[in-house]
């Protein structure tokens, strides 16, 4: 049993936080916060803080009634994206009460608002509920300039990667910011079929691997492994050499997810 002076030590330290756990979902309409977004079509919907404390999310999470869709992430208060490309959902919410925890916290400052495009890939209509989650801190003297230069960031292949049936090798590139180091913590994938792939980065001419890796050995956004840190530099670019072992056309969204850092 917990001494009696640890608890009460704990007591203070949490009641100094000043804060409480925040769930942040789709802004409310018509009495729901729930959007339908319309089969292979694309809508923008907003997450909005209010003026009463910053809201620090480190947990995404969303149900649909198809989880086959893909989302980009804008940051309008810095018009700043949090992904260079949309990213699948797969490769982006957790569901059934496994969410995605995020490397770094998505920070929202008074009165912003998280912006949400939504490209339905399904091809019906589609029903979907998102939950961002952590917490909302009252506190004044919030460590802005931490914020303000190191954030949660999604990267995926610069154009489609859409395999034909075959063994035919498709070569994918990543290419990075300018203004931002990445450090790199997870890599994921989805994809309509199985796959194989080498990663390469074409400044250092270093390989990820020693040879094929199946898709199988990748995470998504609820089951995944954290990589030892490893920092990829401004402007680097990883060529990715794709063959399909589907038997059938395959699309692929091969994302790595980490912190830019200014």
């Amino acid at each position: 049993m917990e001494d009696i002076s640890t608890i009460t030590k704990l007591r203070e330290q949490i009641k100094d936080q000043n804060s409480n756990p925040f769930f942040l979902t789709i802004d409310e309409f018509s009495g729901d916060s729930v959007i339908t977004c319309p089969a292979n079509q694309t809508v923008r919907y907003g997450m909005t803080n209010n003026a009463s404390g910053i809201i620090s999310l480190t947990k995404l999470a969303a149900t649909a009634t198809a989880d086959n869709y893909l989302v980009s992430l804008l940051d309008n208060r810095k018009s700043l994206e949090l992904c260079n490309q949309p990213i699948h959902s797969r490769c982006l919410f957790g569901i059934n009460g496994r969410p995605l925890s995020l490397p770094f916290p998505i920070y929202l400052d008074l009165n912003q608002t998280l912006f949400l495009t939504i490209n339905d890939l399904s091809g019906a209509p589609n029903i979907i509920r998102f939950s961002f989650q952590e917490e909302k801190v009252y506190n004044k003297d919030f460590p802005h300039t931490i914020i303000e230069k190191n954030y949660t960031y999604f990267y995926t292949t610069d154009k489609s990667m859409n395999l034909p049936a075959g063994t035919t090798e498709i070569i994918g590139y990543i290419k990075f910011k300018g203004d931002a180091d990445f450090i790199l913590k997870r890599i994921f994938s989805y994809s309509t079929g199985i796959y194989k792939f080498k990663v390469t980065d074409t400044g250092t001419g270093k390989a990820w691997q020693n040879g094929w890796i199946h898709s199988s050995m990748l995470g998504n956004a609820q089951y995944f492994k954290d990589f030892k840190a490893q920092i990829i530099e401004r402007q680097s670019k990883l060529r990715i050499q794709f063959i399909n072992l589907s038997g059938a056309p395959n699309s692929v969204y091969f994302t790595l997810v980490g912190i830019n850092t200014k």
